[in-house]
């Protein structure tokens, strides 16, 4: 077997069975799960009077690893209930963690957890998040004691700048709270915050996240963010506002634009489209920095209408999480599957990270049109990327050319051009 680290675990008797009329209580420290032996085991017990006893190690089959446990047994004198002990494991062969501190008290309460529960600021008269989102973590209905008190972002420990402050006590149980505030680009990003509470040995806690939006009397709202091609190729990069089956009225629709950061926005004009069923399709393109999407604006399409019961808000920026440029494999079909007067070629493009890709496909350095081929939506891997299938008939006169065929993928994590690429062609009677 391995060098294995023991697993340490105090045993405390309940407070409840010791007799008011004791002398001595004993407590153990279980160490298990380690190899090879040995432990060696010590006790920090203050100035009380104490004996220490550490049984034989014993072995599991078949994994082969160890366990004992230590004793300690310690005189009932002056302020011995609220004596704290701790029980010192070392284990030598191991590398790392081969010393396990564990203190705990000389008997267990029965205690009450908390309840914890998380509040969140509210938006303004117009529906417009603050800035700042401040999340407000109440912790309530437990028993007095020490309490810790940790902040996730989408499951990773942030720091947070205002302390908890001390318990309030209401009767027998306690209460307290703790505060963190974010950036409104971080909330709208869809991310989730959990407020943990460890109390006791145990964790409680309370997670939120911005909830999804909702669509008044069946309108709905949709925005397009730019693709790689726009932002890195043509620099033209826009952000599309899609309203959809509003019904008709004398009313005015409005579609005005913000930034998170409060920078200046052009207000473009939207543009209204009747439908074959009567409703109204309404659209705004809002032009954009590369700059600014790469840092991470968060841009706002806020709708009104006299007719909606409340506005209508759509708020986009780049997606978050790890990149991974494409990889780019180009297929040309067997000709004897194919007949005589075309051709069809396949491009694989796949584990790239995030989703948002253009696809392109060249002949003689040419850019083909987009309706010259097929591009599949982005599917996800069994690992964390994304693939996609693109699909381009050619004629038997182009192949007759000798010219290769590209197959480009735009992508903000391909470099050092944003392009990766991969050529194909076929020598005609081969």
């Amino acid at each position: 077997a391995s060098i294995q680290s023991p697993f340490v675990f105090p045993l405390i008797p309940c407070c409840k069975h010791i007799a008011s009329d004791a002398t001595s209580v004993t407590l153990g420290c279980l160490a298990t799960g380690y190899f090879p032996e040995p432990v060696m085991v010590t006790w920090d017990a203050g100035s009380l009077n104490r004996s220490t006893m550490t049984l034989p190690a014993t072995t599991f089959t078949p994994s082969g690893h160890y366990t004992t446990i230590s004793l300690l047994t310690v005189s009932v004198s002056g302020a011995w209930d609220k004596q704290t002990f701790t029980c010192h494991v070392v284990h030598t062969p191991s590398s790392a963690d081969k010393e396990v501190n564990k203190t705990f008290g000389v008997c267990s309460r029965n205690f009450t957890p908390p309840t914890v529960k998380i509040l969140q600021s509210s938006c303004d008269d117009d529906g417009h998040f603050p800035p700042t989102i401040q999340l407000l973590c109440l912790i309530s209905g437990y028993a007095p004691g020490a309490i810790n008190v940790t902040w996730l972002e989408n499951g990773q420990v942030m720091k947070v700048d205002s302390p908890t402050p001390p318990a309030t006590q209401e009767g027998e149980l306690a209460s307290t709270q703790s505060e963190f505030t974010l950036a409104q680009k971080h909330w709208l990003s869809d991310r989730t915050y959990t407020c943990q509470v460890t109390y006791q040995g145990g964790t409680s806690e309370d997670s939120t996240k911005k909830c999804a939006d909702s669509n008044p009397r069946g309108v709905s709202a949709y925005l397009s963010r730019p693709s790689p091609f726009d932002l890195f190729i043509s620099n033209s990069p826009t952000i599309t506002c899609l309203v959809v089956d509003l019904a008709p009225s004398k009313g005015t629709v409005n579609l005005t634009w913000s930034r998170a950061s409060g920078k200046p926005v052009p207000q473009v004009p939207a543009t209204e489209q009747r439908q074959r069923n009567g409703t109204l399709t309404v659209t705004s393109i809002l032009p954009v920095v590369t700059q600014d999407w790469i840092e991470g604006e968060t841009y706002q399409c806020r709708v009104t209408h006299p007719h909606l019961p409340r506005a209508l808000v759509r708020s986009m920026t780049k997606t978050s999480g790890p990149r991974a440029a494409p990889e780019v494999y180009v297929f040309a079909t067997p000709e004897k599957l194919e007949s005589r007067d075309k051709r069809t070629l396949a491009c694989l493009i796949q584990n790239f990270m995030p989703e948002d890709i253009s696809v392109q496909w060249l002949h003689s350095d040419v850019q083909l049109p987009d309706a010259r081929h097929s591009v599949t939506q982005p599917r996800k891997t069994k690992g964390s990327g994304f693939f996609v299938f693109s699909r381009l008939e050619v004629t038997k006169a182009e192949w007759e050319q000798k010219d290769k065929f590209i197959c480009r993928a735009v992508h903000e994590a391909a470099s050092p051009s944003w392009i990766v690429q991969q050529a194909v062609s076929v020598n005609p009677g081969k």
